[in-house]
C-alpha cells in the first residue's frame, strides 16, 4: 500500500469497560469548504454482546474497498472529500481490530492511480479472520466489522463483492458507488439482498419522508433542543421523554395510541399516532452519539410521525407515566438467554425519594449500592442492565416492562425500609409467590436473603411473600426485592453511613446472585 506522506495527531482510546456498550460521538477534522464534501469524522459504536463494530461515514458520493495482507488491513478510498489533517489514527483495544487510520491521499499519487483526485483512504488494521460489509444509508456510508467467536468467517485473502464497493487486490483503484452497482456479473451478497429486499418498502420509505405538504424530512430545520422531547444516554438507559404525550393508556392492561414499524432500512423507527394525543412541533433533533442519529418530527393536519434514526437496531418499550405526564420511550437490546442478564433496579428515584432520615434520601442509598454492585458483577463477566443510574424516575410497569423485553434472567429490586416504630431493624427480602417447580423467585429470595445475613450481621427478618408488588409480579424472570437495612432504626441507619457496609451490602448482593445464576438452565 502506498505510505502516507505525513504523520499528524495519534489518539489512542482504552476501552476500560468491555463489558458494556460504549459510545464516542466522533473523531476526525471540521472545517468549512464550499466546494469539496468536507470530512467530519467517523462515528462508531461497539457492540460487545455481537463482537461488532458499526463505523458510518456521511456524505459519500462514491468508494471503493479492497483487502491487503502483510499487515492485515481493510482500505476504503471514498472519492470527493476532502480532509485538514494529513493522517489521523484512533487504537482500539479490541481483538480482532487493532485501529483505524485515515489520510488524504497526495493529488500526484491519485492522478497516477487513475482515482479521483481528492480521495480520502480510511485504513482499518484488522487480525487474519473476521466478516465485514459496506452498505449505503442515503448519502452515509455504513461499515460494520464482525469479530471472530462467529459461526462463519470471511479469510482476508477471498476476493468478495460488498454492495457499494469491489473487494479488489490491486491498491490505486477506486469507482463510484452508482458505477459498481450498475455491473450486471457481480455476485450479490447479504447486503445487496437485503437492498433488494429494502427495494419493496420504497414507497412506504417515500411516505414517511414527506408530510402532506410534501415537506422532506432532510430540508426540515435542524434544532437542538424539541421543545417537550428530551433525550438521554445515561449509561445503561437510553431513552427519549415526551412531555405532555399520552402515547400509551391503563398500566397493567396497557391500550396503545399508535402504530410502530421499522422502515425497510431497519435503521428508522417510525411511530406514528393522532395529533390529539401529543402536541409536538416539526423539525429534526440531531444527537449523534453513535447509537441515535437524530429524532425527527413530521405532520399533518391529522397525525404525527416520530422517525427515531438509529445505527444498530432497536426493541422499544414505549409507556405513559400518567404521573409525569410524558411518555417515556425506551430503545432495548434483549439478550440472549445463553448471556443470563441480570437487570438491577436501583429503588426509587426522581420524584419518588423513598424514605429520607438524617437528610439522607432511600433513592441514594439504593442508587449507591445498586452501582456498587453492578460494577462487581460486571468483573464477574456477569452481563447487566441498571434501570438508573442518576437521579431520575422510573414508572413501576416501566421497570418491570422493560426487564421483560430485555429477556433479563434476574431481577433485583435494592431498597432499604423504614417504619414508625424505631426499633424496627435488620434484613429482609421481598418475593412473588409463583407455582413453578422450577428456580423462581422464592428461590432467589432465600438465596439473597442468607447471603446479605451472612455478610451484614444484621437481624434477619427472613423473606416475605407479597403480592402486591408490581416490580415483582409483573416481572417474567425470577425477581426479588431486598430491604437492606431500616433508615428509622439509629443501629441500621449508623450502618447505612458507613462505606464499608455498603460496599458489603453489594458483595452480598454480588454473591448470591451469582449462585442463583447456577441455578437458571
Amino acid at each position: 500500500m502506498k505510505k502516507f506522506l505525513c504523520i499528524g495527531i495519534m489518539i489512542s482510546i482504552l476501552f476500560l469497560n468491555m463489558g458494556r456498550n460504549f459510545t464516542i460521538k466522533s473523531f476526525g477534522a471540521d472545517i468549512q469548504n464550499q466546494n469539496k464534501t468536507v470530512f467530519k469524522g467517523v462515528h462508531y459504536h461497539f457492540e460487545d454482546n455481537t463482537n461488532t463494530l458499526w463505523l458510518r461515514v456521511r456524505n459519500v458520493s462514491g468508494y471503493g474497498t479492497m483487502i491487503l495482507e502483510n499487515p492485515n488491513r481493510i482500505v476504503i478510498d471514498i472519492e470527493n472529500m476532502i480532509s485538514s489533517h494529513k493522517m489521523e489514527t484512533i487504537v482500539f483495544d479490541l481483538s480482532f481490530i487493532k485501529g483505524i487510520r485515515y489520510a488524504q491521499i497526495d493529488r500526484d499519487t491519485a492522478k497516477k492511480g487513475g482515482i479521483h483526485p481528492d480521495t480520502l483512504r480510511l485504513v482499518l488494521d484488522v487480525e487474519e479472520k473476521l466478516r465485514f460489509t459496506t452498505e449505503m444509508h442515503n448519502r452515509d456510508l455504513i461499515i460494520k466489522v464482525t469479530g471472530e467467536n462467529m459461526n462463519k468467517t470471511i479469510d482476508l485473502t477471498e476476493k468478495t463483492v460488498s454492495r457499494g464497493g469491489n473487494v479488489r487486490g490491486r491498491e490505486n483503484e477506486v469507482r463510484s458507488h452508482q458505477d459498481m452497482t450498475k455491473e450486471k456479473n457481480l455476485e450479490l451478497t447479504s447486503f445487496e439482498e437485503k437492498h433488494h429486499r429494502e427495494e419493496i418498502d420504497e414507497e412506504f420509505n417515500e411516505e414517511e419522508k414527506q408530510n402532506s405538504k410534501g415537506e422532506k424530512i432532510d430540508e426540515l430545520p435542524v434544532i437542538n433542543t424539541m421543545g417537550n422531547i428530551e433525550y438521554r444516554n445515561t449509561g445503561d438507559r437510553v431513552v427519549f421523554l415526551i412531555k405532555g404525550a399520552k402515547l400509551t393508556s391503563g398500566r397493567k392492561d396497557l391500550t396503545t395510541n399508535f402504530t410502530a414499524r421499522y422502515d425497510g432500512t431497519e435503521k428508522k423507527y417510525v411511530i406514528t399516532f393522532e395529533n390529539k394525543f401529543a402536541k409536538l412541533g416539526t423539525g429534526v433533533l440531531s444527537v449523534g452519539d453513535g447509537l441515535v442519529e437524530s429524532i425527527s418530527v413530521i405532520k399533518d393536519s391529522k397525525q404525527t410521525r416520530i422517525i427515531i434514526d438509529t445505527i444498530p437496531k432497536f426493541d422499544y418499550q414505549i409507556l405513559t407515566r400518567t404521573s409525569e405526564n410524558d411518555t417515556a420511550i425506551t430503545l432495548l437490546k434483549p439478550a440472549k438467554k445463553s448471556e443470563k442478564l441480570v437487570v438491577i433496579d436501583p429503588g426509587h428515584g426522581g420524584r419518588d425519594p423513598g424514605a429520607i432520615a438524617d437528610g439522607i434520601t432511600e433513592a441514594d442509598l439504593n442508587l449507591d449500592i445498586a452501582l456498587r454492585l453492578n460494577k462487581l458483577l460486571q468483573e464477574k463477566k456477569i452481563k447487566t442492565y441498571i434501570l438508573r443510574e442518576d437521579d431520575s424516575y422510573l414508572d413501576l410497569y416501566e421497570r418491570a416492562y422493560i426487564a421483560n423485553k430485555l429477556n433479563a434472567s434476574l431481577f433485583l429490586s435494592i431498597h432499604n425500609n423504614a417504619a414508625l416504630s424505631k426499633v424496627a431493624k435488620g434484613t429482609e427480602t421481598l418475593y412473588f409467590e409463583s407455582k413453578s417447580s422450577k428456580f423462581n423467585g422464592r428461590d432467589f429470595a432465600a438465596i439473597l436473603q442468607r447471603e446479605m445475613v451472612k455478610t451484614l450481621s444484621t437481624t434477619n427478618r427472613g423473606i416475605v411473600n407479597r403480592q402486591n408488588l408490581v416490580v415483582l409480579k409483573e416481572t417474567k424472570m425470577p425477581a426479588a426485592l431486598v430491604e437492606i437495612a431500616f433508615m428509622s432504626n439509629a443501629e441500621d441507619m449508623a450502618k447505612l453511613k458507613s462505606e464499608e457496609f455498603l460496599q458489603k451490602s453489594a458483595e452480598s448482593l454480588c454473591d448470591g446472585i451469582l449462585m442463583a445464576l447456577k441455578n437458571i438452565q
